[in-house]
């Protein structure tokens, strides 16, 4: 991998340093163990990877659809992805024939992009979406038209 950092570059291999230390200039990789490494330039920490990020200790969550927001979730609401690792969302959602749905989300209250898009042609109406939240980011799903969530799940 070749990183290069306020001008400063090198090759560091493996991506991924499981044990041991590569320093190249002023950039140093450190193994923390297995799934884990920290990446400093000029002594300062600009990167950690720790628990080997999505999939690694986390499991599925099923949410019920509703308001609560710590328990349960539901299209147009805010929720903040606090578990400090990120999370991948799975959402699935009805609508009314006939139309085209489109399930789009806004992560950190930025322009919202399409993540599901749904058509009848095919006999039902329905749409899935699918997204990777980053940590600490707030994310909000959004149907159109007038689109209804049926199911909700979390890798977490």
């Amino acid at each position: 991998m070749t990183v290069t950092i306020n001008g400063s570059s090198g090759i560091v291999t493996p991506a991924i340093v499981t044990s041991g230390t590569e320093q190249v200039g002023n950039l140093t990789v450190t193994g923390a163990g297995a799934f884990g490494s920290n990446l400093t330039f000029g002594g300062s920490q600009v990167l950690t990877t720790t628990n080997g990020g999505l999939g690694y200790n986390q499991t599925w969550q099923n949410f019920p659809i509703g308001a609560t927001p710590v328990t349960q979730r539901n299209n147009d609401i805010t929720y903040t992805n606090g578990t400090g690792k990120p999370i991948m969302i799975t959402v699935y959602a009805t609508y009314a024939a006939p139309s085209v749905c489109h399930m789009h989300i806004s992560i950190n209250g930025g322009a919202y992009f399409t993540i599901g898009l749904g058509s009848n042609s095919s006999g039902g109406n329905f749409a899935v979406g699918h997204c990777i939240i980053p940590p600490g980011s707030t994310y909000i799903i959004s149907i159109t038209p007038g689109g209804t969530t049926t199911e909700w799940a979390e890798l977490r």
